[in-house]
């Protein structure tokens, strides 16, 4: 499978570096948790009807097994 065509629904990155994503998921103290610094953030977040909210890319790691074809 080509990793542009991955099977994931967000928007990622395919990489063959497994480094990077595995210094950020170490520099992550709660990994699936996002932090607020104001609770009305979220509020405000979600009344923003004019402009849609930045989706960040996510890294995945990917890497070529057996013989290609």
């Amino acid at each position: 499978m080509p990793p542009n065509a991955l099977p994931f629904s967000g928007t990622y990155v395919a990489s063959d570096d497994l480094g990077p994503i595995v210094e950020g998921f170490q520099a992550d103290s709660e990994p699936g948790y996002v932090t607020w610094s104001d609770p009305d953030d979220a509020q405000r977040l979600s009344e923003q009807t004019e402009t849609e909210p930045e989706i960040r890319p996510f890294a995945v790691w990917v890497s070529s097994v057996g013989a290609s074809r």
